[in-house]
C-alpha cells in the first residue's frame, strides 16, 4: 500500500475519517461495477479450470477497463464528492498501479485476435483421452490449458509478470481498505 492509503486507512481505524453515505454509495458502486466487470472476461478464450481465475491476457484487459470504470465513475458520480475525499482517493489508488498496462493488455488482445495458439483437433483430444483415460471434455480442457499457457508465456515478457503480481498485491491491501470504508467497520 502507498503511504496515502496507509494514511487514509489510519484516520478510518481512528475515526478522523466517517465515510459520509454518499462515499459509501460510491465506494459500493465501484466495488459492485468491479464485480460486474469480472464476469464476462474478455477476450473469449478456453475457460481455465478451476481453481485458476481468468488468463492473464483477460486479467490485463480487465485492469484497463477497470481504470477506465473508476475514472468514469468518480467523474460523473451524482453527487460529485470533493476532490480530496478519501473514498475518491482509495478508488484512484486502487487503479492507479493498472494504468501503465493498457498498451501491454491490447498488444496481448491483439495477439489473440490475430494470432492465436493452435487449439486441440478433435483427433488430438481423442488421443490424449485414450491415453491417460480420461474424458474427452477433460482432455480438450487440459490441452487448450496448454496451448494457451505456452501462448501466454511466449508473448508475456517474465519482468511484466512480475510486474502484475505487484500490481495484484497493492490492489488486494487498498480494496480491503476500501471495503472497510464501504462496510463501515473499521474495526472499533
Amino acid at each position: 500500500m502507498t503511504d496515502t492509503v496507509e494514511a487514509v486507512e489510519a484516520a478510518l481505524r481512528q475515526r478522523e475519517w466517517v465515510p459520509t453515505e454518499d462515499e459509501q454509495a460510491l465506494g459500493g458502486e465501484f466495488l459492485f461495477r468491479r464485480g460486474e466487470l469480472q464476469k464476462d472476461p474478455r477476450p473469449a478464450m478456453p475457460v481455465r479450470p478451476e481453481p485458476w481465475g481468468p488468463w492473464t491476457t483477460q486479467y490485463l484487459a480487465w485492469l484497463t477497463d477497470l481504470v477506465t470504470m473508476a475514472d468514469a465513475l468518480v467523474d460523473q458520480w451524482r453527487t460529485r464528492p470533493a476532490a480530496g475525499s478519501p473514498m475518491v482517493t482509495l478508488i484512484r489508488a486502487y487503479v492507479a498501479p493498472a494504468r501503465p498496462f493498457g498498451p501491454l493488455a491490447h498488444h496481448m488482445e491483439q495477439a489473440w485476435v490475430t494470432d492465436p495458439p493452435a487449439l486441440p483437433t478433435p483427433d488430438e483430444v481423442t488421443h490424449h483421452a485414450e491415453q491417460h483415460g480420461c474424458s474427452r471434455e477433460e482432455a480438450e480442457r487440459n490441452l487448450s490449458d496448454r496451448a494457451v499457457k505456452a501462448w501466454e508465456d511466449g508473448c508475456l515478457p517474465v519482468a511484466a509478470r512480475r510486474q502484475i503480481d505487484d500490481v495484484t498485491r497493492s490492489m488486494i491491501g487498498t480494496g480491503s481498505v476500501l471495503a472497510t470504508a464501504v462496510i463501515g467497520d473499521a474495526g472499533r
